[in-house]
């Protein structure tokens, strides 16, 4: 995926296509560097319809059984009666299929780099290429970089992380 590896690894960027396909297989791949992109490497269930409803991103750290999992469950079915709900989980958990079930779809991540510093801004990126979010909702303090990058790609935020709060800093229009 070179429109996201070339990004991705600046020292990279003055390579052609031939040449970069050759250094991620003679050595970029056991540096363990990412060739695909973050929402093209991650489980999308199911790909969005065109069903006329304005899309919503909702960020959830995980889905685990926790408080903080039930309000995001609840948030996501509110909002599924006027919107289409993108979910954005970086993992699994018990209540995965619940969340999974109550959007109109669900973006599991294989890797949550995806949600730290210059690769939130490419997977933020992305994800309002792909679904055109009216806003956006975080669910957790994992999520900030991602929170941070909507509101700087013009993408209103609206940043619930209840106990951690303290861990955030208002940044521009965060919510």
């Amino acid at each position: 995926d070179f429109d996201f590896y070339r990004p991705r690894y600046p020292e990279l960027a003055h390579l052609n296509s031939v040449r970069l396909r050759d250094h991620f297989a003679s050595i970029g791949q056991s540096e363990g560097r990412v060739a695909l992109s973050w929402l093209r490497s991650s489980l999308v269930l199911p790909p969005v319809m065109p069903d006329g409803r304005d899309r919503v991103l909702v960020a959830l750290e995980d889905a685990h059984p926790s408080t903080t999992t039930a309000q995001a469950l609840s948030l996501i079915r509110g909002l599924s009666q006027h919107y289409h709900v993108v979910t954005v989980l970086t993992a699994g958990g018990d209540m995965a299929r619940a969340i999974t079930d109550a959007s109109g779809t669900a973006v599991v991540l294989n890797d949550s780099r995806a949600l730290a510093g210059e690769d939130a801004r490419l997977l933020t990126a992305e994800l309002r290429e792909e679904f055109q979010p009216v806003f956006a909702v975080t669910c957790s303090v994992a999520s900030r970089a991602m929170a941070v990058a909507l509101e700087q790609s013009g993408i209103p935020v609206v940043a619930l992380v209840g106990k951690h709060a303290s861990a955030l800093s208002q940044h521009g229009n965060l919510l």
